[in-house]
C-alpha cells in the first residue's frame, strides 16, 4: 500500500500496539492445544494529542480507530491496554495499565479510553519495554506495532532499547507506522523498525491510520518464520597454574580483580582449567603477580616462581617489619612480619621498602625463584634515651628537626625503639641537645644528663626573662622564666646569657649533670 506524506498538523500523536505470539506447530492437534495469542496496546494520551488534524483532535482519531479495529478483533488474540501522559503534566512516569491482558471486552477497554485526559509527555520508549516485558519477549515471540507522529520526549533513546529488546528477545519485532512525520521524527522511528526487522509505514490521515494498523495487525498474525541462530562458542584454551607454596594463586579476569576469582590453583597438584581465550591476572592474596594469556586450543603452564620469590624478615623485636612495594609506602603494606617466626612471603619479583611504623628501614629486592631472607639487625639498632626529667626527648633523622619526630622519650621507662642505623637528633622541643650514632646490630643507652643540664630562675619581679644561647640573642630565645614559679629547664650544655629585651642580666654556664640556680632578688 502506498502512503502520502502531508505537510506536518499538529504535534505528536503515538499509538502502540505490542502482540506476542508463542511459537506454534502447523499440525491442527497442536494448533487447538496451543497458547492464544496476546497483545499489549499501548496509547499515547499526551498533551499533544489534542491537536487537530482534518479539523478532528487526534485523541478522537485514535479512539475512533482503536474501536474499529476491537470490532472485527480475533477472538484467539488476547489484548491488554496501556496509557501514558493522561494524568500529570511533565511527568515520564505517567504510564498506566487500562486494562489487564485477557480476552477482549470491548465495551470495558473503550469505556477506559474513552475517560483519557491528555495533558503530559511522551514516554515512548519506556512504554514499549513495559509492553515488551508483559508479553514475556525474552521467551516467546514478540511484536510491536507503534504508531507515531512525533519522537520520545522523555530523555531516553528508542534506537538503543528496540536494539536492546531485538538482542534479549527470543523473536521481536517493531512495526513503525509514521503519521506525519518531519524528518528527524522519521529518522528517530525509522530507525526502531530497522534495528528490529520491522516495517515502516507512513500514514497522513485516519483513513490511512486504519489501514496501516490493519496492515501491520494482518503481520502479526502470519505464522512465525522458523529462526535458525548460529551459536558460536566463544574460543577456549587451558591454564594450570603450578608450585604454589602458600595459600592460593587466584586468576581473574584482566580489570576485574575486584571481582570474584574465576579460578584458584593451590599447593597440591590440581588439573588445568578451562577459559575463555584472553589475558588474565594472577593474584596471591597479597598483591597482582603476572597477566598471562590464555590461547584458544592451546594449555598455558605458569610456574609462579618464574615471576615471584619468598621473603623472610628476623629478628624483628617490637611491633611489626612491614613491606611495602617501592614507591608505595602510601599505601596498605602487602606483608607484615612480628617476633614470633613466621613462615616466608611469597611475593612478585621486585624491589620493597621494609618499615617498622617508624621509618623505612631498608630496600630489599626479591628475586624470581629465590627466597630471600632478611636480618633486621643488618641495618638497624636500638635507641633508648634516660633520664628525661621535663617533656618528652624526642629523636629527628639528621637534617629532618622540622619533619615529624620518628621516636620520643619521656619521664617514665620505657623499651629500646628499633631505627634504622644511620646519626639522630635528640630534641626536648626547645632545642637540639645532641647527635647520636644508631650503629646496625647494637643498643644506643643514651644519658640525656651527659649533654645536658638545668636552669633555674627565681624572684623575677616584672614581666619575663628570657634564656639565649651566647653570641645568639638575635635569634630566639631558649626559655623564658616569668614571676610564677615553674620547674627547672633542661638546656643542652654550653654558655648562655639571661636577659629583658636588649639588657643583659647575666651570663652563665650549664653544665652536664648539674643545675643552675639564679635568684634575681638577692
Amino acid at each position: 500500500m502506498t502512503m502520502m506524506v502531508n505537510r506536518k498538523i499538529g504535534q505528536c500523536l503515538t499509538v502502540v500496539l505490542c502482540i506476542g505470539i508463542p511459537v506454534q506447530s502447523t499440525s491442527a492437534t497442536d494448533a487447538a492445544s496451543a497458547s492464544p495469542e496476546r497483545a499489549v496496546l499501548v496509547l499515547d494520551a499526551s498533551g499533544s494529542m489534542w491537536g487537530q488534524i482534518e479539523g478532528t483532535h487526534k485523541i478522537t482519531i485514535a479512539r475512533d480507530v482503536i474501536s474499529g479495529l476491537l470490532e472485527n478483533w480475533d477472538p484467539n488474540v488476547h489484548l491488554g491496554v496501556t496509557a501514558y501522559g493522561h494524568r500529570e503534566k511533565g511527568n515520564c512516569a505517567d504510564i498506566e495499565t487500562l486494562a489487564p491482558l485477557g480476552k477482549v471486552n470491548r465495551s470495558n477497554i473503550m469505556a477506559s479510553i474513552e475517560t483519557l485526559n491528555p495533558k503530559g509527555k511522551t514516554p515512548l520508549t519506556d512504554a514499549v519495554r513495559q509492553a515488551a516485558e508483559q508479553l514475556r519477549h525474552t521467551e516467546e515471540r514478540a511484536t510491536v506495532i507503534l504508531v507515531s507522529d512525533g519522537k520520545e520526549t522523555c530523555d531516553a533513546d528508542p534506537c538503543a532499547a528496540a536494539a536492546e529488546l531485538e538482542a534479549s528477545g527470543v523473536d521481536f519485532t517493531v512495526h513503525v507506522v509514521g503519521f506525519d512525520l518531519d524528518a528527524e521524527e522519521k529518522a528517530q522511528l525509522q530507525c526502531i523498525a530497522d534495528g528490529t526487522g520491522g516495517q515502516f509505514l507512513n500514514a497522513a490521515n485516519a483513513s490511512e491510520l486504519h489501514d496501516a494498523m490493519t496492515t501491520t495487525v494482518e503481520l502479526v498474525a502470519e505464522p512465525a518464520p522458523k529462526r535458525i541462530v548460529e551459536v558460536k562458542a566463544a574460543p577456549l584454551g587451558t591454564l594450570l597454574v603450578e608450585n604454589v607454596t602458600e595459600g592460593y594463586a587466584r586468576v581473574y579476569e584482566l580489570g576485574k580483580t575486584s571481582s570474584s576469582s574465576i579460578a584458584s590453583f593451590g599447593a597440591k597438584p590440581e588439573e588445568p582449567e578451562q577459559l575463555r581465550a584472553g589475558t588474565y591476572v594472577i593474584n596471591n592474596g597479597l598483591q597482582d603477580l603476572t597477566e598471562i594469556d590464555v590461547i584458544a586450543g592451546e594449555e598455558t603452564v605458569v610456574d609462579i616462581t618464574d615471576f615471584s620469590g619468598w621473603l623472610s624478615v628476623e629478628n624483628v623485636t617490637e611491633g611489626y617489619a612491614r613491606v611495602y612495594e617501592l614507591g608505595k609506602t602510601s599505601s596498605s603494606s602487602i606483608a607484615s612480619f612480628g617476633a614470633k617466626p613466621e613462615e616466608p612471603e611469597q611475593l612478585r619479583a621486585g624491589t620493597y621498602v621494609i618499615n617498622n611504623g617508624l621509618q623505612d628501614l631498608t630496600e630489599i629486592d626479591v628475586i624470581a625463584g629465590e627466597e630471600t631472607v632478611v636480618d633486621i639487625t643488618d641495618f638497624s639498632g636500638w635507641l633508648s634515651v634516660e633520664n628525661v626529667t621535663e617533656g618528652y626527648a624526642r629523636v629527628y633523622e639528621l637534617g629532618k628537626t622540622s619533619s615529624s619526630s620518628i621516636a620520643s622519650f619521656g619521664e617514665k621507662a620505657k623499651e629500646p625503639e628499633q631505627l634504622r642505623a644511620g646519626t639522630y637528633v635528640i630534641s626536648n622541643g626547645l632545642q637540639d641537645l645532641t647527635e647520636i650514632d644508631v650503629i646496625a646490630g647494637e643498643e644506643t643507652v643514651v644519658d640525656i644528663t651527659d649533654f645536658s643540664g638545668w636552669l633555674s630562675v627565681h624572684n623575677v619581679a616584672d614581666g619575663y626573662v628570657r634564656v639565649y644561647e651566647s653570641g645568639k640573642t638575635s635569634s630566639s630565645s631558649v626559655a623564658s622564666f616569668g614571676e610564677k614559679a615553674k620547674e627547672p629547664v633542661q638546656l643542652r650544655a654550653g654558655s648562655y646569657k639571661l636577659g629583658v629585651g636588649k639588657r643583659e642580666l647575666a651570663t652563665f654556664e650549664i653544665k652536664p649533670g648539674e643545675e643552675v640556680i639564679i635568684d634575681l632578688g638577692g
